[in-house]
């Protein structure tokens, strides 16, 4: 059963091929696949967990200003469409803004590309904001539930601001949500967003890296 997993995951053949490279049936390589990604799953689930005590988040915003030079960030959020095949009778539900039928990943990570949070399962109309407010991570951000560091003083000032995820426009500007300018129209702004960019830009660089492993293409025949 592993060795079928590893060989869908690794190559993204299809079942059909993987039927004749093992001599199981279509329905049975499904099966096993579906029954192995779960199992696995179970095993790895904690591996990818949020900070459970203040000090766990500031470790975080310690690597996101040495590395990234912003300080007070304790992660980079977005939503990344995952493409899949209209199902049937689903109308729009799944038509995005690009295009294509797709569900949201919505997802955060910190500043070394190592995901913290993930959501999958909203529909692909359902645009990022409402997805972030509608999963566990949105909701315990805005209720304030994720036990985060207090207030503390900007660097070199005496200004004490909240600790802060990074998000983009798309995103709703909250205590701790922090969003580019909208339409900048002064240098100091300018410079504000193209530093939030760059230190943000970690959650898309981890969605790149998470899709160069991706196996499934979608010309592959799944069907059991």
């Amino acid at each position: 059963m592993l060795v079928i997993t590893l060989r869908f995951l690794a190559t993204g053949s299809s079942y059909r091929t993987l039927q004749f490279n093992f001599r199981i049936g279509v329905s049975t390589i499904g099966s096993v696949i579906r029954r192995t990604c779960r199992a696995v799953t179970k095993c790895l689930y904690g591996n990818v967990k949020l900070p459970g005590t203040p000090e766990e988040w500031l470790e975080i915003s310690r690597m996101f200003e040495e590395k990234w030079n912003f300080p007070m960030v304790l992660g980079a959020i977005d939503g990344k469409h995952v493409k899949l095949k209209k199902p049937p009778l689903s109308g729009s539900c799944f038509y995005n803004y690009k295009g294509s039928f797709s569900i949201v990943l919505m997802a955060v990570c910190d500043a070394r590309y190592r995901f913290i949070f993930y959501s999958v399962g909203n529909l692909g109309h359902v645009h990022d904001s409402h997805a972030f407010q509608n999963s566990p991570f949105g909701r315990k951000l805005l209720c304030g539930s994720l036990r985060l560091p207090n207030d503390a003083a900007l660097p070199n000032t005496n200004q004490q601001v909240p600790y802060f995820f990074l998000g983009d426009g798309a995103f709703p500007l909250s205590e701790h949500l922090m969003k580019p300018y909208a339409g900048a129209t002064s240098a100091m702004r300018t410079t504000f967003n193209s530093r939030l960019s760059r230190a943000r830009r970690v959650i898309e660089n981890a969605f790149g890296i998470l899709a160069t492993c991706r196996p499934y293409r979608s010309n592959n025949d799944t069907s059991t």
